[in-house]
């Protein structure tokens, strides 16, 4: 507070904000504006803080919370599902995260841009103040606010808040750190939400959330579970590819899933997760992808609670018969209640689960439809995955080979016949024979298509570079998904 004439240039807006008095008259209003805004928010702070000591809920802290904040705040776990919202919304959040958020009960990862998730992953795990970003220009509500919430020294959550009425100022953010401070309290004062560092079921939703975690922790988790550093794992997302579960009880599905898969089993952003053990790597063995594989551990069940509902489930099955009834029982699981699941590639590096998690979703949104399958494993629908991911962010007309373009686009059946023979063909690393037989053609009439084609597009199918050879085969198998 700066009374008289004042050089407002030798003041840094970044890190302070100052009040200019130009008169002594006007010192006493001031000062007494200052104390009443002083006092407003100490007795909001000291409600804050009776409701702590008073072990209230914590949907009435954050009630009371909300009641300065000028837009409306949420806390999610470390699966960035939502647990609690305060504030009042608006009418309509269409076009916003909110819509998202309420609509499948949790925050996608996916949808806050790659560029800003390694910088909001850092701020997020060092502990640091409510801090904002700007996204792009789909959302309305263009700057989000986010803090995380930090439990026994370790990741809880996050608070998650948008500009859906007035931009963030730094006094909202401050009142927002104090919130936090609170909330964190609570949260370690809790039985519902509280969890020990070491618990496996945090340990999992964080690598699940895509947070780095410690190489020893990851070494002395699976050592608990009684598995080595190069034990190999499958991991299942169980839901239904248009949508999430939404408000549907996941719980219900846990014991008819239980008796189906040997399996570790979570609730993962709306989603059913199931880790399953399959044994130790084997350098050199064959993989089998279409079977489970037969356990022997003793049933466990541990679970954590919110207001009585199963939030987060991990099983052991009892042992099952084999494998192949494991696999049938899974898909009759599935066809009961009308559910599909995408599986990962097998996979030891346990770090980097999210990998995983990322492989199954993809797969998941492949199951049903047009592959008339519930059960789809990520090796099977690696092309239509990679092409539609790529049809995201590019025209996918503009990266084919023009020539190809042309003859699958042509009029005449002969052409794209001719382009799929050209693309077993380079699949089968340009094998006549096996190309051939996998078509069901003569091994004459596959020649004279490769003739053709490779005048059609001048090009000697004999001599191919690697470049030229890539540029081809990727061309042939974007055009037949047009």
């Amino acid at each position: 507070m700066i009374l008289g004439d004042f050089d407002e240039s030798l003041i840094d807006q970044e890190k302070s904000r100052v009040i200019l008095l130009m008169n002594e008259n006007s010192v006493g209003k001031v000062l007494d504006q200052v104390m009443a805004i002083f006092e407003h928010y100490t007795s909001w702070y000291d409600r804050l803080q009776a409701a702590l000591i008073a072990g209230d809920s914590l949907q009435q802290i954050l009630d009371i919370g909300a009641e300065q904040l000028a837009n409306p705040i949420a806390l999610l776990d470390a699966s960035m599902s939502l647990l609690i919202k305060a504030g009042e919304l608006p009418a309509d959040v269409s076009n916003t995260i909110w819509a998202e958020l309420l609509s499948h009960g949790y925050s996608p990862v996916d949808l806050m841009p790659v560029h800003l998730r390694p910088l909001i992953d850092s701020r997020v795990i060092n502990n640091e103040p409510p801090f904002v970003v700007q996204v792009p220009d789909v959302w309305q509500d263009r700057s989000w606010m986010i803090s995380g919430v930090h439990v026994h020294g370790q990741v809880f959550g996050t608070f998650g808040a948008t500009e859906l009425y007035t931009p963030f100022t730094i006094g909202q953010l401050s009142l927002i750190a104090c919130l936090k401070q609170v909330v964190e309290t609570a949260l370690e004062r809790s039985e519902q939400f509280a969890k020990q560092p070491d618990d496996f079921a945090n340990f999992i939703s964080q690598l699940l959330a895509g947070y780095p975690v410690d190489p020893q922790i990851v070494a002395y988790q699976l050592t608990r579970q009684g598995w080595q550093q190069d034990t190999r794992f499958k991991l299942y997302c169980i839901g239904r590819p248009d949508r999430g579960f939404a408000s549907e009880r996941l719980d219900k599905y846990f014991l008819q899933l239980q008796a189906a898969v040997d399996a570790r089993i979570f609730v993962h952003e709306g989603l059913i997760v199931a880790i399953e053990h399959i044994g130790e790597a084997q350098r050199g063995a064959a993989t089998d992808y279409s079977n489970l594989v037969q356990r022997s551990e003793v049933a466990e069940r541990y679970s954590s609670r919110y207001q009585g509902e199963v939030i987060e489930d991990m099983v052991f099955a009892q042992p099952t018969a084999n494998a192949s009834q494991q696999h049938q029982r899974l898909l009759r699981f599935l066809k009961v209640n009308e559910l599909c699941a995408g599986v990962s590639l097998p996979f030891t590096g346990f770090g980097r689960l999210r990998n995983a998690l990322t492989q199954a979703r993809l797969a998941l949104s492949q199951a049903g439809g047009v592959n008339q399958t519930s059960l789809l494993d990520f090796g099977q629908c690696f092309e239509d995955c990679l092409v539609g991911l790529l049809s995201r962010s590019i025209d996918l007309e503009s990266i084919v080979h023009p020539d190809i373009l042309r003859l699958w686009q042509s009029s005449l059946p002969r052409d794209r016949e001719n382009i799929i023979s050209l693309g077993v063909y380079l699949l089968n690393g340009c094998n006549l024979s096996a190309t051939a037989k996998q078509l069901h053609v003569h091994r004459n009439t596959l020649d004279y298509r490769l003739q053709r084609i490779s005048s059609d597009l001048g090009i000697e199918l004999s001599i191919l570079g690697s470049e030229q050879l890539f540029l081809l085969q990727f061309s042939c198998l974007i055009v037949q998904r047009l």
